[in-house]
């Protein structure tokens, strides 16, 4: 049996056993109190027109909220068990110690006010035969039944989904996450089969089809090819040797070509002695472009460095233009929520001002009170005598039931991660952090693993004219196909 149910078994038979008074949450805490099933989680923004401070019980679970101003949030998070209490009965005050530290102390003062039945205590407790209800019995022998079911549902158990627990702390510690199933949505954490089937092929093969000139490359089912037709000579060699038979007519025609072409070399002779005298000139002019070329270049370098300052200056300024319109969005917003705060303080100042004036005439009726209190203190003083002596017998059915269930160990409510997603394995869209490299196939995955055995994209293409082989490379992969078919410098020189 879980220590909060025992702590909250005990508040209920001391509640029973100090008296039949009934105090409701909403005369505690000055507030409103609503119920249903429309607040099921913290964040909701329905039911709405309610007070800072108002409380809302939603009726399936027992949780409760309270309203913030904005939303309904929960009034703890906190998991903590309850590791001890002690009551006080001078001055009736009960403590409970917390497993973290710290401690909270309640004065029950208030219930002992009245009496309805002195006379009637608890005389025991116990779970019935089919531990579904837990019997109480009183000194006029009459028994009631409290399902344990109800009772663990008012329980804030340790049973976390995954996302809280991610929430607490998302480091794996080193360990791999186990028999996940594989991933069905983009935010799935993938199992270690997962990436292996999903990985890349390596390339298995070039090969050259010399009847249609395509050049095929393949990787796994995949293959892609290339057309190197334009590499194929054989019609300008058919074109060439048609040529070759023209040209021997045309040798005849430039034997006279070359004696006319004598005396335009002497011509010439004198035409190379007046260029010569025009490089001469073109040399000096030469020499002046290379010093300009040499200030060009400079002035090529300083534009260049100016280019690169202000292409990093425009990056800059885009994001500071980015930042400065979420800025301007965000400010917008707050000055809706400021309109609406003013409104609603302007509200609660009425009325807390008719509530100051209720509270003067209340301290009056208080003054009469605690006058018939005095009198109602003496009565009492026997009343606790009474149920100081309930309050040890209670202790010692506890200390028995506790000793019966063997329920000391202060561990055996910590989950582990099957039993943590089992009650919830939505992380939400957090990162889970810290895990140890998968081993088998349904390990998670880490990063690290996914990245060391994805495939290198492919790398490079080249072409060896000395082999005549195409060679394609994919990280230190490469495969190469020899194009020999389509060298024709053999059937060229025979031309």
């Amino acid at each position: 049996m879980k220590k909060s149910i025992l702590a909250l078994m005990f508040l209920l038979f001391s509640g029973i056993a100090f008296s039949q008074t009934t105090v409701t949450l909403q005369d505690q805490c000055n507030c409103e109190v609503l119920k249903g099933t429309d607040v099921s989680s913290s964040g909701a923004v329905t039911p709405t027109g309610a007070d800072l401070g108002d409380i809302y019980v939603n009726t399936n679970t027992g949780t409760i909220y309270f309203w913030d101003g904005n939303s309904w949030e929960l009034t703890a998070s906190d998991s903590q068990q309850l590791t001890g209490f002690t009551f006080n009965d001078v001055t009736n005050i009960l403590s409970l110690s917390l497993e973290d530290g710290g401690n909270v102390n309640v004065d029950l003062s208030s219930l002992s006010d009245v009496l309805a039945d002195s006379n009637t205590t608890v005389t025991s407790f116990d779970i019935d035969g089919a531990n579904t209800n837990l019997v109480i019995t009183d000194s006029d022998a009459n028994s009631y039944a409290v399902a344990l079911a109800d009772l663990a549902a008012l329980i804030n158990t340790d049973n976390q989904t995954l996302n809280e627990v991610l929430v607490q702390g998302n480091d794996a510690g080193g360990s791999a996450i186990t028999n996940l199933a594989d991933p069905t949505a983009a935010q799935d954490a993938a199992t270690k089969a997962y990436v292996d089937s999903t990985a890349d092929d390596d390339i298995t093969g070039v090969s050259f089809n010399g009847g249609t000139n395509e050049v095929t490359v393949s990787e796994g089912a995949t293959s892609f090819s290339a057309d190197l037709s334009s590499l194929e000579e054989s019609a300008d060699i058919a074109a060439n040797a048609t040529d070759i038979a023209t040209n021997t007519a045309a040798i005849s025609t430039n034997t006279t070509d070359i004696a006319a072409n004598t005396a335009d070399i002497t011509t010439n002779a004198s035409n190379i002695s007046t260029n010569t005298t025009n490089i001469s000139a073109n040399a000096a002019d030469i020499s002046t472009n290379t010093t300009d070329i040499a200030t060009n270049a400079s002035n090529i370098s300083a534009n260049a460095s100016d280019i690169a300052t202000n292409t990093a200056d425009i990056t800059t300024n885009t994001a500071d233009i980015s930042t400065n319109a979420s800025n301007i969005s965000s400010n917008t917003t707050n000055i809706v929520t400021n309109a609406s705060d003013i409104s609603t303080n302007t509200t609660n100042i009425t009325a807390n001002t008719a509530d100051i004036t209720t509270n003067a005439s209340d301290i009056a009726t208080n003054t009469a009170a605690i006058a018939t209190n005095t009198t109602d203190i003496a009565t009492n003083t026997t009343d606790i005598a009474t149920n100081a002596s309930d309050i040890a017998t209670n202790t010692t059915d506890i200390a028995n039931h506790i000793a019966a269930d063997g329920d000391l160990s202060s561990t055996n409510e910590i989950q582990n991660i099957e039993e943590v997603l089992t009650d919830g394995n939505d992380a939400n869209g957090l990162v889970l952090t810290g895990l140890g490299a998968p081993t088998v196939a349904s390990d998670a995955a880490t990063k690290a693993y996914v990245d060391s055995t994805a495939d290198d994209d492919i790398t490079g293409v080249s072409f060896n004219g000395g082999t005549n082989e195409v060679t394609v490379s994919e990280g230190a992969t490469s495969f190469s196909a020899d194009l020999s078919s389509l060298e024709e410098s053999a059937d060229i020189a025979a031309n």
